[in-house]
């Protein structure tokens, strides 16, 4: 339940949100967080920012590194590489198949302030297995 209600309450709405802003921008015959990435290598940051504004989300500076952190921790949890975890201490936590906290929210500062760093995230979403193409369901167990 924890994983579902974490997922749902954080993730799902930025993955779809995210999705359809890159294809609005883009293109595309379906969105997807990688058309939300061809923005960004675009340069278009501005542009997904006045995107999400549109679909409701709050504006602010970093709207887009925002709601792109919340979209990567989504699609590895739908890809198997994450899961939110409950603590007994403290408030769920995002954990790796090995059990280590993971952390985006820098990555996705990085993604969203610079075009340059998208080809080398491509890479690694490709090389760990992440799909960044449109997904079916909610994939949280």
């Amino acid at each position: 339940m924890v994983a579902q209600g974490m997922y749902m309450g954080l993730n799902d709405e930025a993955v779809q949100d995210l999705s359809v802003a890159g294809q609005r921008i883009v293109g595309g015959p379906a969105p997807s967080l990688d058309a939300a990435l061809e923005a960004l290598a675009r340069g278009q940051a501005a542009a997904l920012h006045e995107e999400l504004v549109r679909l409701d989300w709050r504006p602010s500076p970093d709207l887009v590194a925002k709601v792109l952190a919340r979209a990567i921790e989504g699609v590895l949890i739908g890809s198997g590489k994450a899961r939110w975890t409950l603590s007994w201490t403290g408030p769920a936590t995002l954990l790796d198949a090995a059990g280590k906290k993971v952390d985006v929210d820098e990555f996705a500062a990085r993604l969203a302030a610079d075009p340059t760093q998208v080809a080398g995230a491509r890479e690694w979403f490709a090389r760990t297995g992440v799909s960044l193409l449109p997904r079916v369901g909610t994939p949280v167990s």
